[in-house]
């Protein structure tokens, strides 16, 4: 029984979001600096094609499918120019591993924002236990709250920046460092 126990405590840390480095569910490939869609559908197809292409998502139709239903509920946009693009469900055996895709639209596309202005920043969260999914959606909600961050990620030219801006953002939040808004 101890042995079955341990094995399920390390299970559960290593589903725990709070523990997860965001480095290891957005690496570089996962961002594209320049969005060529310039509709919802198109942004959400654009950033479930990345997924698919890198092999971490194995079922992109149900996958696209669920993020249209999730987004006819209500705009995953936040005031503030950012979209966090999720399923309801969490589905394993469609999803390859965790990860997240970061897509950026230098003109903004609109995507129901509450204050009515276009979305800049679209993270595509393709997590599979609300234990990962819950904590990883607030870190990245805390850590974009901030219009600084916003503006740097909008502004950088380079993916390998923008995550740089990301990560490092998110290691402040973790550390409990983060700049009053």
């Amino acid at each position: 029984w101890n042995a079955e126990q341990r094995a399920a405590d390390e299970t559960a840390a290593e589903d725990d979001g709070m523990r997860v480095p965001l480095g290891d569910l957005l690496p570089d490939a996962a961002i594209i600096s320049e969005l060529r869609a310039t509709d919802a559908l198109g942004v959400i197809e654009e950033v479930a094609a990345r997924a698919y292409q890198r092999g971490w998502l194995k079922n992109k139709p149900w996958f696209i499918g669920a993020l249209v239903d999730r987004e006819s509920l209500a705009s995953t946009a936040m005031e503030g120019g950012v979209a966090f693009l999720h399923t309801r469900q969490r589905d394993h055996g469609k999803i390859g591993r965790p990860f997240i895709v970061l897509g950026r639209s230098y003109p903004g596309v609109p995507f129901g924002a509450p204050d009515g202005k276009p979305t800049y920043l679209f993270f595509l969260l393709g997590l599979t236990s609300d234990r990962i999914h819950l904590p990883i959606l607030g870190r990245l909600a805390r850590v974009l709250k901030n219009p600084s961050t916003v503006s740097r990620l909008r502004g950088t030219t380079s993916a390998t920046v923008m995550r740089g801006v990301l990560l490092k953002e998110d290691d402040r939040a973790l550390k409990g460092k983060l700049s009053p808004v």
